[in-house]
């Protein structure tokens, strides 16, 4: 009885750790999915801003071209 209520013990405890491990590894999963959003968010930005960069600079440096397009 007594080695029968160790195993059980045991297994608990083995059970246990096996699932806070499994959680933790979920949490990692979710942290680098935000990760990887946030990145996409700052390219975005980085794109938007670099068209306005090149939008403003062909205004600057070829006035015909912009005319031209209007």
């Amino acid at each position: 009885m007594l080695w029968f209520s160790f195993n059980l013990g045991t297994n608990i405890f083995f059970l246990m750790r096996k699932k806070k491990e499994k959680e933790e590894n979920c949490m990692r999963k979710q942290t680098i999915k935000v990760k990887r959003a946030e990145d996409l968010v700052n390219y975005t930005y980085f794109l938007r801003n670099e068209v306005i960069i090149l939008s403003f600079t062909s205004t600057i440096f070829c006035p015909m071209y912009n005319e031209e397009k209007q």
